[in-house]
């Protein structure tokens, strides 16, 4: 698998593993996230071999909401940071 992949996989498994069976208060009650929900997720640091080192922090941005029903758990431009 070429490095982009593998690190891309690495991050996606390291935030599913931050979520899984999360839930987020609201005014009305929890929300429960259930586990394996996928996020999509824009990244907002540049990656380089020749630059970042294997355990450097990678920034994230939720790119749509992330829903349960119609109530939304995680709002669309929450950042994530992994590593």
């Amino acid at each position: 698998m070429p490095e982009t992949r593998r690190i891309g996989a690495l991050v996606l498994v390291s935030l599913l593993l931050s979520f899984p069976g999360s839930s987020i208060g609201q005014q009305s009650g929890t929300i429960r996230i259930p586990d394996g929900t996928l996020l999509r997720l824009a990244l907002l640091d540049n990656l380089s071999s020749a630059t970042n080192s294997v355990d450097d922090a990678v920034n994230f941005e939720l790119t749509e909401d992330v829903k349960i029903g119609e109530a939304v758990a995680i709002p669309k431009g929450s950042n994530f940071t992994a590593g």
